[in-house]
């Protein structure tokens, strides 16, 4: 319980520093592991291809199924503008195997 609670924290720390330059942070919470993974991906390059102000760090947070994903791991993404046909933001944070479904994760 108390590695669950200190890995919690560490993920809020490493979002909030990751939002220290932004007046707001909007985190956008995926919970694609399932037939959902391809929609969850467009709209992630969806995302990319806006203009948001300086001012505005926007975080995607997805569990994509094993299909895209090969690891498994559900990751955090800071998103970054682009006009590519892929994902190409960065990843900030690994949360490792999650149940996105799951109400205490």
């Amino acid at each position: 319980m108390k590695l669950k609670l200190l890995i919690g924290m560490l993920l809020i720390t490493s979002v909030t520093l990751v939002a220290a330059t932004a007046d707001w942070t909007i985190l956008v919470y995926m919970a694609a592991d399932n037939g959902l993974s391809e929609a969850a991906l467009s709209d992630i390059d969806e995302m990319e291809r806006a203009t948001p102000s300086g001012s505005v760090n926007i975080i995607v947070q997805a569990d994509l199924s094993d299909v895209f994903n090969e690891d498994g791991r559900a990751y955090r993404y800071k998103i970054q503008h682009d006009e590519v046909d892929e994902v190409t933001s960065p990843i900030v944070g690994s949360l490792g195997e999650i149940d996105s479904g799951d109400w205490r994760t």
